[in-house]
């Protein structure tokens, strides 16, 4: 089960912006490929769920990384 504060607080501490809202839009300017590796090693840490990291890339708003970390674990 995904704890949806601890999802926010990882989110928020990664894309370096408070962020609290699924709609929220991941761009170019927040959602860099280390931002794509942190999320990676911190959803394996605090959740164990293993994403692939080229179609976690293609996310465009933190709904669609939320439903992929669901649908994974």
């Amino acid at each position: 089960m995904i704890d949806n504060k601890v999802f926010f607080d990882v989110m928020s501490e990664i894309l370096e912006e408070d962020v609290n809202d699924l709609s929220f839009q991941l761009d170019e300017d927040n959602w860099s490929s280390i931002a794509v590796v942190s999320c990676l090693a911190e959803f394996d840490d605090l959740f164990g769920i293993l994403l692939d990291g080229d179609e976690l890339s293609e996310c465009k708003t933190l709904e669609e990384v939320h439903n992929m970390l669901k649908e994974s674990g």
